[in-house]
């Protein structure tokens, strides 16, 4: 059986169990809107030095993972790296950076990126399991991506929701051979997202207003 077959099996047991959330009402009250938790979500670049706990970050992952995505293919896998495995991501980064500096290549924000991991409680690294299929490129990138889009989302929204601060990084793209090789990955990361007791309280940044979004025909 392949990996759509069981995920197949699973969604059809899943119909009679209804399990589609296995979290408790009591839990929800403590939470703000979803509008709230939008207006409210920043991205933080700094942290406290304090863990997150282990529950609350499989309870983000809980509800990201409820996330549309095209022929449920649920192209989204997470790894959670804590304590030394993230200080090991880390001095991994910086030590590609100082390469990147030194060769005089582009390096993006990687160096803010990397002070964001190393300061948060905790670092998701999300990639696309489907990303080798012989047809990816052709039928499934775009929509893949949409729907990793979608999951990192949900996964900031929680987040905002148990009050800390996260941080969506692709500046990980700079170091893609070096850290897969350092956490044995066989597909590309897609991000990383840094989750922590905020350390910071900036502003909210400017965004478009309405008529600047909406085309007009």
């Amino acid at each position: 059986m392949d990996g759509m077959d069981k995920l197949k099996q699973e969604e059809r047991g899943a119909r009679t169990a209804n399990e589609s959330s296995s979290i408790e009402p009591s839990k929800l009250s403590r939470f703000m809107t979803l509008e709230a938790a939008i207006g409210a979500r920043r991205s933080i670049r700094h942290y406290e030095a304090a863990p997150v706990e282990r529950a609350q970050l499989e309870h983000m992952i809980e509800m990201a993972k409820l996330s549309p995505s095209p022929k449920n293919r649920q192209a989204w896998r997470v790894r959670i790296l804590e304590g030394a495995a993230k200080a090991s991501f880390v001095e991994m980064g910086e030590i590609c950076l100082q390469a990147l500096k030194e060769a005089g290549r582009k390096y993006g924000s990687l160096e803010i990126s990397l002070h964001a991991m190393k300061t948060a409680g905790a670092v998701l690294i999300v990639y696309n399991p489907y990303d080798d299929a012989d047809d990816y490129e052709r039928i499934w990138a775009k929509s893949d991506l949409q729907a990793l889009g979608g999951f990192i989302n949900t996964i900031l929204l929680m987040a905002t929701q148990y009050g800390l601060g996260s941080l969506w990084i692709n500046d990980v793209y700079f170091i893609q051979k070096e850290a897969k090789a350092l956490l044995n990955l066989d597909h590309d990361i897609a991000a990383a997202v840094a989750i922590g007791v905020p350390g910071e309280h900036p502003f909210a940044r400017p965004r478009y207003s309405l008529d600047e979004i909406i085309d007009k025909v």
